[in-house]
């Protein structure tokens, strides 16, 4: 049986707290009834099992609903479970957020832009410090945020704010207001909202694509207030908040663990669509303040550049058949054509560079792909190149296609590792990123590592990428003389085009070119920077984990166990830990 909430005649009243700070923790799945207030249009909001569940409506362009946290607070944790308005949510904004109040509020927004039907939501986080936003950063789900409910999280420390999706994070914002002036919530005491209301000026797709009131009342689902918070009205409670949560080491026991900084890479780098860091036309051609204290750059011509949903068009030239090449979406999506036998197409990053990760999205060709050959590689030019490489070798309909893995060095290759992939890659884009350390090679699907070579030159003499700046290329080519089942099956020309879709371009690499003078100098320095991250030599254990199943259940051809290729030997690297 439904309740509808009360409507709160301002929420718990300001209470005069004199130098107490009281952190209160509410149980999990808190319930609504109790904990907040419905501030706007009751009428529309209405709580079920026995207020553990929450159901708001939009019923018109001026009539949604919002509700209240009975309790201020200054620093904590707030999360709840939200199902999102299913169908043609075009047009409205479903949230669930903080905010203190009054002018040069502080706010931290979880907001969910929808869209039409069978277009995904659009996932919206910003932070406000003293009435300031405009650091916005959006996502795409990796799931159906409609089918089910999904978990967000707000969590407010001195320190950091960081944005969870079902303990995932997908965001971290740092307090660097007394070291940098970047503005940071610290003193103004907030609630937890969560409300629906109408956008269509701008939430979907810019505004081009309205609201269909036939479809309302649109309902957003809750279930669950989860309020672990330092209670707090304003006063000396603010600093009793403040000591409360740095005990315990400080920023530096609030630091993310290693895996929860491997799943948020995963997530920015897959699903992030819009990042105001690296909008440089918002900014004149500058970059947001608090992104210098991210980026460290080094002279002699090498550089940490880091470009996290980068423009196929703006990064990079098109050195074969361009005209079987369409940039999509203002350049962050890429269509790579095979036309004929001798007629494919290839992208090549304009930068160089020596160390760094470089990964993208890709929806390989669908049905019969057989005697094509898609690719992400990274390679230096000249003789005795070196070469890191995912091929993705085409078949017919119904049958897998092979993930072909390989690296060069000094212009020696032979080092083949081969995979039938776990998920279809037709359906959908899925992420491959190529990470290149002075220690190791780790080609990633997913986030999840598939195979590991490690540098034993020195130690071993086996050869290993160096020295020799490379780019990021991406292709599709015909090679039905031995892609497709060693040959015997040849490509369906009538089929043609064959099309591969790319999307989304991230390169995080030390810059470095053969044309700029930086040689060994600016290789040694690359060196240096990357192997002065913790992440540089060693996996964790969790991905050891994943590399593992994956390797067990999914390889098919490993260089190193073919010992008739080798007369009954195999190389070096294959006795050595990997």
């Amino acid at each position: 049986m439904a309740a509808k909430l009360q409507g709160g005649g301002g929420g718990a009243a300001v209470m005069a707290v004199v130098v107490v700070a009281m952190v209160a923790g509410a149980a999990s799945g808190g319930n609504f009834y109790e904990e907040c207030d419905a501030t706007w249009e009751p009428q529309n909001c209405w709580s079920s099992d026995n207020g553990k569940s929450l159901s708001l409506a939009l019923v018109s362009n001026s009539s949604g609903s919002m509700i209240r946290s009975k309790r201020q607070f200054v620093y904590g944790s707030v999360s709840t479970s939200v199902q999102l308005v299913p169908g043609n949510s075009a047009g409205t904004v479903t949230t669930f957020y903080t905010s203190s109040l009054g002018d040069k509020h502080d706010e931290i927004d979880f907001e969910f832009l929808g869209n039409e039907t069978g277009q995904p939501y659009t996932i919206h986080t910003n932070v406000y410090a003293n009435g300031v936003g405009d650091k916005e950063m959006q996502f795409k789900p990796w799931f159906d945020p409609t089918d089910g409910s999904h978990n967000y999280t707000i969590s407010w420390t001195p320190c950091r704010i960081v944005w969870y999706i079902d303990g995932t994070p997908i965001r971290v914002f740092r307090n660097y207001q007394s070291s940098n002036g970047v503005a940071f919530p610290t003193w103004q005491p907030m609630y937890a909202y969560s409300s629906i209301w109408a956008a269509e000026d701008w939430a979907t797709q810019k505004g081009r694509v309205k609201t269909d009131w036939s479809k309302a009342p649109f309902v957003a689902n809750y279930h669950g207030i989860d309020l672990d918070v330092c209670e707090c009205y304003g006063g000396d409670c603010v600093y009793g908040c403040a000591a409360a949560f740095n005990q315990g080491g400080g920023c530096a026991g609030q630091q993310l663990t290693g895996d929860e900084m491997g799943q948020m890479k995963w997530v920015q780098d897959n699903f992030r669509i819009y990042d105001y860091c690296v909008d440089y036309k918002r900014f004149n051609g500058q970059m947001a303040p608090e992104l210098s204290l991210l980026l460290v750059v080094f002279t002699a011509a090498a550089a940490v550049v880091g470009l996290a949903g980068a423009s196929f068009r703006d990064e990079c030239d098109i050195p074969w058949e361009p005209q079987n090449a369409r940039f999509t979406d203002d350049g962050n999506g890429l269509s790579l054509s095979l036309v004929s036998n001798y007629s494919g197409c290839m992208l090549r990053t304009k930068k160089q560079f020596i160390f760094g990760s470089v990964s993208t999205l890709i929806q390989l060709v669908p049905g019969n792909s057989a005697g094509t050959v898609t690719t992400y590689y990274t390679s230096s030019v000249g003789d005795n190149h070196d070469e890191i490489d995912f091929e993705f070798l085409g078949n017919e309909t119904g049958q897998p296609y092979t993930i072909h893995t390989n690296i060069y060095a000094n212009g020696v290759g032979d080092k083949e590792m081969q995979f039938k992939p776990w998920f279809n890659p037709t359906d959908g884009y899925h992420n491959y990123t190529v990470s290149w350390t002075a220690c190791m090679i780790v080609w990633y699907i997913d986030g999840t590592p598939i195979r590991v070579f490690r540098n034993y030159e020195k130690s071993n003499g086996v050869a290993f990428p160096m020295k020799r700046p490379m780019y990021g290329y991406s292709s599709i080519w015909a090679a039905e003389d031995w892609a497709t089942q060693g040959g015997r099956v040849k490509a369906d020309w009538s089929k043609a085009p064959f099309v591969a879709n790319y999307r989304g371009l991230n390169i995080n690499v030390c810059e470095c070119s053969t044309t700029s003078g930086g040689g060994n100098s600016c290789a040694a320095k690359c060196a240096s920077t990357y192997n002065s991250k913790s992440s540089a030599c060693q996996l964790s254990d969790s991905e050891l984990a994943r590399m593992r199943k994956v390797q067990d259940e999914y390889r098919i051809y490993n260089y190193c166990v073919d010992p008739k290729r080798y007369n009954g030997s195999v190389p070096v690297e294959c006795s050595l830990p990997q």
